[in-house]
Protein backbone atom coordinates (compact mmCIF):
# COMPACT_ATOMS: atom_id res chain seq x y z
CA UNK A 1 0.00 0.00 0.00
CA UNK A 2 1.09 3.25 -0.47
CA UNK A 3 -0.08 6.80 0.90
CA UNK A 4 -1.63 7.31 -2.02
CA UNK A 5 -3.88 4.56 -1.49
CA UNK A 6 -4.55 5.24 1.99
CA UNK A 7 -5.53 8.80 1.23
CA UNK A 8 -8.35 6.53 -1.34
CA UNK A 9 -9.56 3.73 1.00
CA UNK A 10 -9.74 6.62 3.80
CA UNK A 11 -12.04 8.52 1.42
CA UNK A 12 -14.27 5.73 0.42
CA UNK A 13 -15.19 4.87 4.15
CA UNK A 14 -16.16 8.77 4.54
CA UNK A 15 -18.02 8.72 1.54
CA UNK A 16 -20.10 5.49 2.90
CA UNK A 17 -20.62 6.75 6.56
CA UNK A 18 -22.30 9.88 4.81
CA UNK A 19 -24.25 7.30 2.04
CA UNK A 20 -25.54 5.83 5.47
CA UNK A 21 -26.02 9.01 7.59
CA UNK A 22 -28.78 10.07 4.38
CA UNK A 23 -30.20 7.06 4.48
CA UNK A 24 -30.99 6.99 7.98
CA UNK A 25 -32.77 10.72 7.29
CA UNK A 26 -34.83 9.32 4.44
CA UNK A 27 -36.16 6.27 6.50
CA UNK A 28 -36.81 8.54 9.33
CA UNK A 29 -38.50 11.38 7.28
CA UNK A 30 -40.35 8.30 5.44
CA UNK A 31 -41.78 6.58 8.51
CA UNK A 32 -42.60 10.09 9.54
CA UNK A 33 -45.01 10.73 6.74
CA UNK A 34 -47.29 8.13 8.05
CA UNK A 35 -47.28 8.87 11.78
CA UNK A 36 -50.57 10.39 13.11
CA UNK A 37 -48.49 12.62 15.62
CA UNK A 38 -45.51 13.94 14.01
CA UNK A 39 -42.33 14.30 15.94
CA UNK A 40 -39.66 17.07 16.02
CA UNK A 41 -37.82 16.20 13.02
CA UNK A 42 -35.98 19.03 13.54
CA UNK A 43 -34.19 18.07 16.53
CA UNK A 44 -34.06 13.82 15.15
CA UNK A 45 -31.97 15.33 12.28
CA UNK A 46 -30.00 17.57 13.32
CA UNK A 47 -27.35 14.60 14.57
CA UNK A 48 -27.77 12.72 11.11
CA UNK A 49 -27.31 15.99 8.93
CA UNK A 50 -23.99 17.29 10.96
CA UNK A 51 -22.86 13.36 11.10
CA UNK A 52 -23.61 13.81 6.75
CA UNK A 53 -21.95 16.57 6.58
CA UNK A 54 -18.33 16.45 8.60
CA UNK A 55 -17.92 13.11 6.52
CA UNK A 56 -18.99 14.11 3.38
CA UNK A 57 -16.36 17.15 4.00
CA UNK A 58 -13.74 14.37 5.31
CA UNK A 59 -14.44 12.49 1.77
CA UNK A 60 -13.69 15.77 0.23
CA UNK A 61 -10.59 16.13 2.31
CA UNK A 62 -9.08 13.06 1.33
CA UNK A 63 -10.26 13.06 -2.04
CA UNK A 64 -8.11 15.96 -2.93
CA UNK A 65 -5.15 14.63 -0.93
CA UNK A 66 -5.52 11.27 -2.85
CA UNK A 67 -5.37 13.52 -6.51
CA UNK A 68 -2.49 15.68 -4.93
CA UNK A 69 -0.01 12.81 -4.05
CA UNK A 70 2.92 12.08 -5.86
CA UNK A 71 4.21 8.33 -5.84
CA UNK A 72 7.20 7.26 -7.87
CA UNK A 73 6.61 3.88 -9.50
CA UNK A 74 8.37 1.33 -9.16
CA UNK A 75 10.48 2.47 -6.03
CA UNK A 76 11.32 -0.07 -3.54
CA UNK A 77 10.96 0.50 0.75
CA UNK A 78 13.52 -0.55 3.11
CA UNK A 79 12.73 -3.28 5.79
CA UNK A 80 10.34 -2.12 8.75
CA UNK A 81 12.97 -1.19 11.67
CA UNK A 82 15.64 -0.28 9.32
CA UNK A 83 14.12 3.08 8.17
CA UNK A 84 14.82 6.02 10.75
CA UNK A 85 12.13 7.82 9.79
CA UNK A 86 8.01 6.68 10.19
CA UNK A 87 5.68 8.74 9.27
CA UNK A 88 1.86 7.60 11.03
CA UNK A 89 -1.35 7.33 9.83
CA UNK A 90 -4.29 5.77 11.48
CA UNK A 91 -7.15 3.44 10.35
CA UNK A 92 -10.04 2.08 11.46
CA UNK A 93 -10.37 0.16 14.53
CA UNK A 94 -11.85 -0.58 17.85
CA UNK A 95 -8.83 0.47 19.60
CA UNK A 96 -5.72 1.23 17.30
CA UNK A 97 -4.77 0.21 13.79
CA UNK A 98 -1.63 2.22 13.35
CA UNK A 99 0.02 2.64 9.88
CA UNK A 100 4.19 2.87 9.42
CA UNK A 101 4.80 4.68 6.07
CA UNK A 102 8.69 5.45 4.95
CA UNK A 103 9.27 8.64 3.23
CA UNK A 104 8.83 7.41 -0.12
CA UNK A 105 5.38 7.22 0.62
CA UNK A 106 5.33 3.07 0.70
CA UNK A 107 3.77 1.29 3.68
CA UNK A 108 6.33 -0.19 5.55
CA UNK A 109 4.28 -2.09 8.30
CA UNK A 110 1.49 -1.23 11.06
CA UNK A 111 0.83 -1.79 14.61
CA UNK A 112 -2.84 -3.77 15.09
CA UNK A 113 -4.50 -5.78 17.10
CA UNK A 114 -3.55 -9.59 16.85
CA UNK A 115 -7.47 -11.04 16.78
CA UNK A 116 -9.66 -7.50 16.78
CA UNK A 117 -13.10 -9.00 19.03
CA UNK A 118 -16.35 -6.68 16.67
CA UNK A 119 -18.41 -6.17 19.71
CA UNK A 120 -15.82 -3.94 20.68
CA UNK A 121 -16.68 -1.32 18.28
CA UNK A 122 -19.93 -0.22 20.65
CA UNK A 123 -18.08 -0.53 24.22
CA UNK A 124 -17.32 3.17 25.64
CA UNK A 125 -13.62 3.60 25.86
CA UNK A 126 -13.37 3.60 29.92
CA UNK A 127 -14.64 0.18 29.83
CA UNK A 128 -12.48 -1.06 26.88
CA UNK A 129 -9.34 0.40 28.41
CA UNK A 130 -10.03 -2.42 31.24
CA UNK A 131 -9.78 -5.19 28.88
CA UNK A 132 -6.26 -6.46 28.29
CA UNK A 133 -5.40 -6.55 24.22
CA UNK A 134 -2.13 -8.15 22.10
CA UNK A 135 -1.25 -6.13 19.63
CA UNK A 136 1.48 -7.04 16.65
CA UNK A 137 3.54 -5.40 14.87
CA UNK A 138 3.51 -6.80 11.38
CA UNK A 139 6.26 -5.75 8.25
CA UNK A 140 4.51 -4.57 4.89
CA UNK A 141 3.96 -8.59 4.16
CA UNK A 142 1.84 -8.81 7.35
CA UNK A 143 4.92 -11.11 8.88
CA UNK A 144 4.61 -10.40 12.79
CA UNK A 145 7.87 -8.86 13.92
CA UNK A 146 7.35 -8.90 17.45
CA UNK A 147 4.01 -8.69 19.88
CA UNK A 148 2.94 -5.76 22.16
CA UNK A 149 0.72 -6.74 25.36
CA UNK A 150 -0.93 -4.04 27.04
CA UNK A 151 -2.68 -3.38 30.05
CA UNK A 152 -3.97 -0.34 30.75
CA UNK A 153 -0.72 2.10 30.28
CA UNK A 154 1.56 -0.71 30.14
CA UNK A 155 2.66 -2.84 27.41
CA UNK A 156 5.37 -5.81 27.36
CA UNK A 157 7.22 -6.54 24.25
CA UNK A 158 7.82 -9.80 23.23
CA UNK A 159 9.86 -11.70 21.05
CA UNK A 160 8.51 -14.09 18.14
CA UNK A 161 9.80 -16.97 21.65
CA UNK A 162 6.77 -14.69 23.64
CA UNK A 163 10.09 -13.79 26.25
CA UNK A 164 10.18 -9.64 27.04
CA UNK A 165 12.53 -7.45 25.46
CA UNK A 166 11.13 -5.00 27.58
CA UNK A 167 8.68 -3.12 29.19
CA UNK A 168 7.10 0.25 29.06
CA UNK A 169 5.11 2.34 31.51
CA UNK A 170 3.44 5.51 31.02
CA UNK A 171 2.66 8.26 33.77
CA UNK A 172 1.40 11.85 33.92
CA UNK A 173 3.88 13.39 35.84
CA UNK A 174 3.22 16.92 35.20
CA UNK A 175 1.24 19.81 33.43
CA UNK A 176 3.33 20.10 30.88
CA UNK A 177 2.56 16.14 29.51
CA UNK A 178 3.14 12.68 29.83
CA UNK A 179 6.32 11.17 30.99
CA UNK A 180 7.19 7.11 30.67
CA UNK A 181 10.15 4.97 31.39
CA UNK A 182 10.41 1.64 29.30
CA UNK A 183 13.10 -0.67 30.74
CA UNK A 184 15.27 -2.56 28.65
CA UNK A 185 16.90 -5.03 31.11
CA UNK A 186 20.22 -4.86 33.36
CA UNK A 187 19.44 -1.44 34.07
CA UNK A 188 19.15 0.34 30.66
CA UNK A 189 16.07 2.70 30.81
CA UNK A 190 14.41 4.54 27.81
CA UNK A 191 12.40 7.59 29.13
CA UNK A 192 9.57 9.58 27.50
CA UNK A 193 10.12 13.47 28.07
CA UNK A 194 7.57 15.83 26.46
CA UNK A 195 8.66 19.07 24.93
CA UNK A 196 5.06 20.73 24.82
CA UNK A 197 1.67 20.04 26.17
CA UNK A 198 0.14 19.56 23.21
CA UNK A 199 1.77 16.46 22.30
CA UNK A 200 3.80 18.32 19.32
CA UNK A 201 7.16 17.06 20.56
CA UNK A 202 8.05 14.35 22.45
CA UNK A 203 11.25 12.73 22.97
CA UNK A 204 12.70 9.82 24.29
CA UNK A 205 16.08 9.82 25.61
CA UNK A 206 19.09 7.80 27.15
CA UNK A 207 20.48 7.80 30.55
CA UNK A 208 23.12 9.58 29.07
CA UNK A 209 20.49 12.45 28.29
CA UNK A 210 21.04 11.14 24.65
CA UNK A 211 17.92 11.14 22.26
CA UNK A 212 16.97 8.08 20.79
CA UNK A 213 13.92 9.25 19.27
CA UNK A 214 11.63 11.90 18.76
CA UNK A 215 7.84 12.05 17.78
CA UNK A 216 6.98 15.49 16.30
CA UNK A 217 3.85 17.05 14.69
CA UNK A 218 3.68 20.14 12.47
CA UNK A 219 7.23 19.28 10.84
CA UNK A 220 7.75 17.69 7.58
CA UNK A 221 10.89 18.28 5.46
CA UNK A 222 9.70 19.84 2.32
CA UNK A 223 10.04 16.87 -0.43
CA UNK A 224 7.81 14.81 1.64
CA UNK A 225 5.08 17.18 0.81
CA UNK A 226 4.91 15.99 -2.72
CA UNK A 227 3.59 12.42 -1.36
CA UNK A 228 2.22 13.01 2.53
CA UNK A 229 -0.86 16.37 2.18
CA UNK A 230 -1.02 16.40 6.35
CA UNK A 231 1.23 18.61 7.42
CA UNK A 232 0.36 17.80 10.75
CA UNK A 233 0.84 13.70 10.09
CA UNK A 234 3.33 12.61 12.81
CA UNK A 235 6.96 12.03 12.62
CA UNK A 236 8.86 9.57 14.38
CA UNK A 237 12.37 10.03 14.01
CA UNK A 238 15.14 7.26 15.62
CA UNK A 239 18.65 8.16 15.79
CA UNK A 240 20.52 6.12 13.60
CA UNK A 241 22.85 4.23 15.98
CA UNK A 242 19.84 3.35 18.55
CA UNK A 243 19.55 -0.27 19.54
CA UNK A 244 16.55 -3.10 17.97
CA UNK A 245 15.25 -3.36 21.08
CA UNK A 246 15.43 0.62 21.72
CA UNK A 247 13.57 0.85 18.51
CA UNK A 248 10.83 -2.15 19.63
CA UNK A 249 10.61 -0.15 22.77
CA UNK A 250 9.74 3.16 21.31
CA UNK A 251 7.07 1.61 19.18
CA UNK A 252 5.33 -0.06 22.16
CA UNK A 253 5.26 3.61 23.76
CA UNK A 254 3.33 5.13 20.67
CA UNK A 255 1.16 2.58 20.39
CA UNK A 256 0.02 3.09 24.31
CA UNK A 257 0.27 6.75 23.35
CA UNK A 258 -2.09 6.56 20.49
CA UNK A 259 -4.16 4.07 22.22
CA UNK A 260 -8.27 5.60 21.52
CA UNK A 261 -6.80 8.75 19.56
CA UNK A 262 -7.39 9.38 15.97
CA UNK A 263 -9.32 6.52 14.94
Amino acid sequence: MSIQQYYRQTAVTFLNACTAAVIILAVILAVSLFLPEKPPLFLLLIPFLAFSFIHFHGYLLYSNRFKESIIDVGTDSKELLANNDLLLAFAPAPALRLLLFEPGGLLVGEVKEAQPIGLRWILPYFIDKLIPKTFGLYDKDGNLVTELKINGSTVNVLDMKKRTICRYRQMRASAQGDNGIALLGEGVELSRCDQSSLYTDIHFTKQNGKTAARLQKGWMPVEWGKKFKDANMPVLTFDPNISMQEKLAVIGAIAVHYMYSNH
